[in-house]
């Protein structure tokens, strides 16, 4: 039997268990459990508020894929659009920014907003 580290297997571990329970989304680091509503980048977990978990799962599903204000606001807020998104996305860069993850996103001149595809 090969030595091992028991930190390392205990993450890996971890990593496990969240990827197994429920629905999650990938792109990177980043991981979005949708059935948990709960954001991880690497092992380290990231307090997002209900609308910042909103955005992060809409951009997880498809990585890469470029999001417009208008289509940000159907899919997050609907009709009752009070805020915008740029608040938003510029909270949750600097969490990820916290935890390894700062360029995850980013901005599309003119365009709006995407998940960078890793």
């Amino acid at each position: 039997m090969k030595p091992y580290d028991a930190d390392e297997l205990m993450a890996r571990i971890r990593v496990q268990l969240r990827s197994t329970s429920g629905r999650v989304l990938n792109c990177g680091p980043l991981q979005v459990h949708l059935e948990r509503r709960q954001v991880f980048c690497g092992e380290a977990q990231v307090p997002v508020t209900d609308t910042e978990y909103r955005l992060l799962a809409l951009l997880a599903r498809e990585p890469g894929q470029v999001y417009d204000w208008e289509a940000l606001k159907a899919a997050v807020w609907g009709e009752k659009a009070s805020s915008s998104p740029e608040v938003h996305l510029s909270n949750i860069r600097q969490k990820l920014t916290g935890v390894g993850g700062g360029r995850l996103i980013r901005t599309v001149r003119g365009a709006g907003y995407a998940l960078r595809a890793r």
